[in-house]
């Protein structure tokens, strides 16, 4: 049977946004008697008559007449006079006045009669529709009576709902597109836009419309996304019908199409556990819906006007409702059984809002109120706690903020306002421009304003002003690298992109063009074109908008024309297929592990091929790795890093016309965003080497340049300056090369070696100081490898050594150094020092007096953190032995899960005795040794002892990559050997070194990092101060400050320990500091001090920069304070002391004073002495939970800590790293602290 519609009308305006206008009433006129609003919703009957013949006569003819003007008042819910016409059985039925159709009888029949007047008490002259309205003429009622004489039948087909017919009137400008509703996905970090004829989700970051959804029937009026985000929902419609749209968020897709509402829908909201829709709108219901299946589970029909707003309290088990009968509703969400009405609103309700605890349900609507209500556990325990007169006009949206502490809502006044949880008014933002129609707190850093204009406003709540665009990050253009002399279209990668308004483009570090961004395909493009004579190599790119501009990434300028290579999976049969007749550059992303790159070239015999790969060297990440396969897929070449390089390179000589494959792979599988590389191919004029590799300064030298397709010309002359490096001349820097090449110009001799100098009778004797040249050359015997193919003159040396005799005298120390990898050389150099007649100078004897193992070893012989076997049988500063490398323990494990901390150098796991660093394996074994004194014979303890020559491979202190150094302090007046050889047995042409010899001259320099910091008044910023050691020199370091503006301390000195690098120290300013001008700054001097072999050395460091003052409270401010009695002491600059013995423990108190900030707060104590730990730390270190704001902290020093005084600080890492001031840390052995007065 069919249904009858709603009629359409004024309410539907999707244009001016109606469904929020205050003025409209509850839907329906009331002052009509029963039958009385029978006739006034027949009034318009003639306008259809002539529509239908007079001859039609079944239900259908009458169908669209009543769904057009009688539903509005004798629809289902609360029918006037309880006459219902909404299907042939409901008409037949009648109402309260009995049946109105005697089937057959028209004359009988109440409707005639109410039609043609003849109804009423009087029994005339009461017409339907009544008053002075027009009546119906004589032929629209016989349409009636004809279908009532002919038995009254129903229709004899079922008619489609009514289709809302409206003109079609071209507009004279460009339609507004209101924004009816906001939802805000925080994960994805989208916000759902309703408009009249789409729902657009919006990147609250990138400011772009990522995807358009469309289809829904009628207008977009409301919007909302499932807890977990996978799901946006959309509900609108029109008088003929409501409906809602389910869409995955990832795809667009659409997921169902839920129906069943008359009228438009206007209202929905979804339970945080994603099962329960709630849907309602204009035809006065409320349903429930379940979304695992889709079924509709309930219809709530006791409402009187239409639903404007819906919200599931957090828990999902309470739902609220609000609409045009001017009350507030709560139902049991299971059941839909109704547990309470608020009716205290005096007009229309527009908004609803619960608050993220649900403790509180805010109301608003057309009397400019805000009500807050505290919901009980059953009816009448609830209760209206607060009534706000909030506008001055209509409010339209009600929000909370995420964190349940701002409120803001929105009125047809145009203003939008902000109140605490509370509703205590915060702040009103700017005017709008329109109606503000709808709100989203995107975060706690934005609020989304809609107007009905159309725009989208985005303020920052904290203050209410505009909130402006995010940074924008460029991550990368693609392509990556373009032809010099060609236009090459651009294509910009980032995030935040949506919003630049200028690309800036960068040449030698000067901005060469800013130029605006065009759009391709939605996505910012520029066109780059540059001269045909530019250098190759890196220009930069940045992107910005009206306030900030993005960090530069690089676009690399090359001479060969630039393709894409695609990625495939390893062992795939199908290769690409690349034309090498010209040179090419090949791109290739790696975006995903387990990929690799493959292609297919054909060459010709005795060409010399070069496939030079760079990743590393571009900033990328990856060990990549070259094989040259032939027709049948065999191996001939292969290449996983060149030159002290992880980057590939192969020199191959074509054996034969073919066809060849060469196979690009990631040696660990690896694949991300930052995994990619460029491959150079083709006949290249490729540059590999330089040789000599040092010139004497000052003087004109010959410079042979090594290499591939070089042709003539491999020898440049060049005049060399002041001691220093030298640019070779430029017909080299025409060639292409992985670096660039310079020569060292010394004011030592510089000669070359002599062959043969393979043994220790044939030593090249040398003077002191030298910076002797030389070559590890191919080997006169020993097979070759893969490495001979792939590199000019490489090949396995089977021993190849360069011996060189040198004077020295007792007790001196000299340096003995290589350069060769640092600067391009394919060699890996060791150095080993021995006696006149060839046997090795013993440096040092290691006695082992307990052992242990690796129970979790590090990857890399980089790494600092290694897991012993009774690590707590070890102290601080014990030397370990464990295949050859020696290490020092630096700090013992603060955990279960936690590491030994080994010595460092420049970042990496440093050696002693000038071993080695290595990789080790599970389960080797380590001794704990103590070095012996010369000619000391250790005791047997069963343990063995360790013998270490002179000798290194990669120099430990790690400053100089793979090469070599040694601190050799001669036993005796005489001439020493030095060996040079690889430590992989490779050499060639191209495997140069240059070898220094001279005498040590300890030294130091003191760089301070962190200059310039931004200090908040009353809190503080850290810095430190780091020591960069020279020639063997390990001895402590003193660093003072001079000269502090007022109002900003720090620890008149610092003191980086001997052997280390590192001091840490908190830049304070007081609570009522001021900036103080540039000049006082500049007047601050920073001072590094210390004694180098009896002398005192003195030298400047850089200052502190500028530092700012900070205009923000922030959000947390840092207490550290000694816990009594041990706060008594004060040191001479004013700082709290906490005393602590040597094998002692002492207490300090560290407090957190939070200004907005309550969560977790993770801190670290820096700048404890060697030695001194913090010892009741937690499985995450120094940890206050959000409830915490004070706690004692234990410091523990060990036995052998030396009396001293030394600043320590707090630090925490939630809100900007704000610092306590110091305190100072004073040690003292019991007898020297019962003597000592305070300093």
């Amino acid at each position: 049977m069919s249904r009858l519609r709603r009629s359409p009308d004024a309410r539907h305006d999707v244009v001016n946004a109606t469904h929020l206008n205050p003025l409209r009433g509850r839907g329906r006129p009331r002052s009509c008697s029963r039958l009385t609003t029978l006739g006034a919703s027949a009034f318009v009957i003639g306008a259809f008559f002539l529509l239908f013949p007079l001859h039609s006569a079944d239900f259908s003819v009458l169908e669209p007449l009543l769904q057009e003007h009688c539903v509005e008042c004798h629809g289902a819910k609360e029918p006037e006079g309880g006459l219902v016409l909404e299907s042939y059985a409901d008409f037949l039925k009648g109402g309260e006045s009995g049946p109105i159709v005697v089937a057959g009888k028209s004359g009988e029949s109440l409707l005639v009669k109410a039609l043609e007047g003849n109804w009423g008490k009087t029994g005339k002259n009461q017409f339907m529709p009544p008053g002075k309205r027009e009546k119906l003429k004589p032929e629209q009622i016989a349409l009636f009576k004809a279908w009532i004489d002919a038995g009254a039948p129903a229709a004899t087909s079922t008619s489609a709902p009514h289709e809302l017919v409206v003109p079609q009137i071209a507009p004279k400008g460009s339609p507004r597109r209101p924004i009816n509703s906001l939802a805000f996905e925080p994960r994805s970090r989208l916000l759902a836009v309703a408009r009249p004829d789409a729902v657009e989700l919006f990147n609250i970051d990138s400011r772009k419309i990522e995807r358009t959804l469309t289809g829904l029937r009628g207008v977009a009026n409301a919007v909302g996304f499932s807890e977990d985000g996978q799901f946006v929902f959309a509900g609108g419609g029109d008088a003929t019908g409501g409906e809602v749209r389910q869409w995955k968020v990832a795809d667009g897709s659409l997921v169902r199409t839920l129906g069943g509402h008359k009228d438009a829908v206007y209202a929905l909201a979804i339970t945080a556990d994603g099962q329960t829709l709630a849907t309602g709108g204009y035809d006065y219901a409320i349903k429930l819906w379940t979304l695992t299946d889709g079924t509709e589970r309930t219809t709530i029909a006791a409402n009187q006007g239409a639903i404007m707003g819906l919200g599931f309290r957090p828990d999902g088990r309470i739902l609220a409702s609000v609409g045009y009968d001017r009350t507030a509703k709560v139902y049991d969400s299971l059941t839909g059984t109704r547990l309470e009405t608020f009716g205290q609103a005096l007009k229309e309700l527009n908004a609803i809002a619960f608050s993220p605890d649900g403790r509180m349900l805010l109301t608003g609507g057309n009397d400019n109120r805000i009500r807050a209500y505290r919901l009980g556990p059953k009816e009448g325990s609830n209760e209206l706690i607060a009534t706000v007169f909030a506008h001055e006009g209509a409010i339209l949206r009600i929000a909370f903020s995420r964190d349940g502490k701002t409120v803001a809502s929105s009125a047809d006044d145009r203003t939008v306002k902000l109140f605490d949880a509370e509703l205590k008014p915060r702040l009103t933002l700017e005017p709008q421009p329109d109606w503000p129609t709808a709100l989203a707190f995107a975060g706690s850093e934005i609020l989304a304003v809609a107007r009905a204009d159309g725009s989208l406003g985005l303020y920052n709540p904290a203050d209410g002003k505009p909130a402006q665009p995010p940074k924008p990050e460029l991550v990368r253009t693609d392509p990556r690298g373009i032809e010099r002399g060609t236009a090459e279209q651009l294509k910009l990668v980032g995030q935040n992109l949506g919003a630049i308004t200028v690309v800036s483009v960068y040449r030698g570090g000067r901005l060469w063009a800013a130029m605006s961004p065009e759009l391709r395909d939605g996505e910012p493009v520029i066109t780059l074109a540059p001269p045909a004579d530019e250098p190759t190599g890196p220009w930069e790119v940045s992107v910005g908008n009206a306030t900030v501009e993005s960090a530069r990434v690089k676009v690399w300028v090359d001479d060969l024309t630039q393709k894409a290579l695609s990625t495939t999976v390893p062992g795939a049969t199908d290769s690409a297929s690349v034309s090498l007749e010209k040179p090419v550059s090949l791109w290739c992303h790696f975006d995903r592990p387990g990929v690799a790159a493959e292609f297919a070239f054909a060459a010709k015999a005795g060409q010399r091929l070069v496939f030079d790969l760079a990743a590393q060297r571009l900033g990328a990440k990856g060990d990549f790795a070259l094989t040259l396969l032939d027709a049948n897929g065999r191996t001939i070449a292969a290449n996983a890093g060149s030159g002290g390089q992880l980057d590939p390179l192969l020199s191959f000589t074509v054996p034969a016309d073919g066809t060849y494959r060469l196979r690009i792979a990631e040696a660990t599988f690896a694949g991300s965003p930052d995994h990619f590389f460029r491959l150079s191919a083709g006949e290249l004029p490729l540059v590999t080497g330089v040789f000599p590799l040092s010139v004497p300064a000052n003087q004109e030298s010959e410079v042979e340049v090594l290499g591939a397709n070089l042709g003539s010309g491999r020898t440049v002359r060049l005049i060399a300056g002041e001691p220093g490096e030298t640019n070779l001349p430029e017909p080299v820097k025409s060639w292409r090369t992985r670096r660039e090449w310079k020569v060292v110009a010394t004011d030592f001799p510089a000669p070359i070696e002599v062959e043969p100098n393979d043994t220790a009778a044939s030593a090249n004797r040398v003077p002191v100081p030298v910076s002797m040249n030389g070559r590890l050359e191919l080997a006169k015997t020993g097979g070759v490898g893969n490495q001979a193919s792939t590199q000019p003159g490489w090949a396995s040396s089977g021993g190849d050594s360069d011996f060189f005799r040198f004077p020295a005298k007792q007790g001196v120390t000299y340096v003995v150094e290589t350069a060769a990898a640092m600067r391009g050389s394919p060699a890996d150099t060791r150095l080993e020092v021995f006696w006149p007649e060839g046997k090795l100078v013993e440096r040092v004897r290691l006695k082992a007096v307990r052992n242990s193992a690796i129970t979790f070893r590090p990857e890399t012989s980089d790494e600092t953190g290694i897991r012993f076997e009774n690590w707590e049988e070890m102290e601080l500063n014990d030397l370990l032995w464990c295949g050859g490398e020696v290490m020092k323990l630096f700090r013992a494990p603060q955990g279960p899960d936690s590491d030994t901390l080994m010595y460092s150098s420049n970042g990496k796991r440093r050696g002693f005795f000038d071993t080695t660093p290595v990789a080790h394996y599970l389960g080797e074994p380590v001794y704990l040794v103590t070095p012996l004194a010369p000619g000391e014979q250790p005791v047997p303890n069963g343990l063995p002892v360790f013998t270490l020559p002179f000798a290194n491979e990669d120099a430990a202190s790690r400053d100089i990559g793979a090469d070599s150094r040694i601190y050799f302090t001669a036993p005796a007046d005489g001439d020493f050997l030095v060996r040079v050889t690889d430590a992989r047995d490779f050499g060639g042409h191209a495997f140069a070194y240059r070898l220094v010899i001279r005498e040590a001259h300890p030294d130091f320099s003191v760089t301070l990092n962190g200059a310039s910091p931004t200090v908040a008044p009353g809190s503080g910023q850290g810095f430190n101060v780091s020591v960069n050691r020279r020639d063997g020199f390990e001895g402590p370091v003193q660093v003072s400050f001079n000269h502090l503006p007022p109002g900003w301390t720090l620890p008149s000195s610092l003191v980086v320990e001997a052997g280390h690098e590192t001091a840490f120290a908190p830049l304070n300013a007081a609570t009522n500091a001021v900036a103080p001008p540039d000049s006082d700054w500049d007047a601050v001097t920073v001072v590094a001090s210390s004694v180098i072999e009896g002398r005192e050395v003195a030298l400047a460091v850089n200052n502190l920069g500028r530092p700012k003052l900070s205009k923000e409270t922030p959000k947390l401010l840092v207490k550290l304070e000694p816990v009594s009695p041990a706060g008594t002491a004060t040191s001479t600059n004013g700082n709290p002391v906490v005393t602590l013995t040597p094998g002692g423990i002492a207490l300090a108190k560290l407090r957190l004073i939070r200004n907005g900030f309550d969560g977790v707060v993770t801190f670290s104590v820096d700048n404890l002495p060697h030695g001194v730990i913090v010892e009741n730390l937690g499985l995450n270190g120094i940890t206050f939970l959000a409830d915490e704001n004070e706690r004692e902290i234990s410091l523990a020093a060990a036995k052998w800590v030396a009396d001293l005084d030394r600043p320590f600080y707090a630090v925490e890492y939630q809100a900007g790293q704000q610092t306590s001031e110091p305190v100072v840390l004073r040690v003292r052995r019991p007898m020297t602290q019962a003597n000592a007065g305070h300093p």
